[in-house]
């Protein structure tokens, strides 16, 4: 059978790819959140402020938020723990300072972890670890980051430690650890 564009000179056939493009909702032209995660991986970029577009136009990854990382208390000049979220998931990442541009600080993103689902509606919900509530075993003042996931409603015990990773800046990576390696004292503070 013969395709019913073939008759169509090229330029009206790219208009109604255009056309049929545009008529789409827009949640089906978006790439998915794990492409555009990965879309961050050594993105070099300009500052932006809090849940502002880090790719504006080509992704839906804003920004938000970032902190100092620390290696046995000692802050890391050059480095931060970024954050970002990509259609509603948190996405960390490793972020390195490259210098100033017109009075903005250039960032390159060393590495991206897309995190799982935090749904904190479940019963039994996830969420990141607070630095205040846990510590690594070894007892070295360095950052981390963990999702931890609550106990069932009545069990006063710590959060549960489901996934941890450091920050190994030689490499300018985010590595898994075991959960055994992160000691939580009790629930998070209000």
């Amino acid at each position: 059978m013969r395709s019913p564009f073939a008759a169509m000179p090229a330029g009206a056939c790219a208009a109604m790819l255009v056309l049929v493009a545009a008529a789409m909702p827009a949640d089906a032209r978006t790439p998915p959140v794990e492409q555009q995660a990965a879309a961050l991986f050594g993105l070099e970029y300009a500052a932006v402020a809090p849940g502002a577009a880090i790719l504006p136009g080509r992704s839906s990854c804003t920004e938000a938020g970032e902190s100092m990382l620390l290696v046995e208390g000692a802050e890391q000049s050059g480095w931060t723990a970024g954050a970002a979220d990509c259609g509603g998931r948190r996405v960390a990442l490793l972020k390195r300072r490259m210098g100033e541009q017109d009075g903005r600080v250039q960032w390159r993103i060393e590495d991206v972890l897309l995190l799982p689902p935090m749904a904190p509606e479940r019963a039994r919900p996830r969420r990141l670890a607070r630095p205040e509530e846990c510590a690594l075993a070894d007892g070295a003042d360095t950052s981390f980051l963990a999702v931890l996931r609550e106990r069932r409603p009545g069990d006063d015990r710590p959060p549960v430690v489901e996934q941890l990773w450091t920050y190994d800046l030689a490499r300018g990576r985010l590595l898994r650890q075991p959960a055994s390696q992160l000691a939580c004292t009790g629930h998070a503070p209000d």
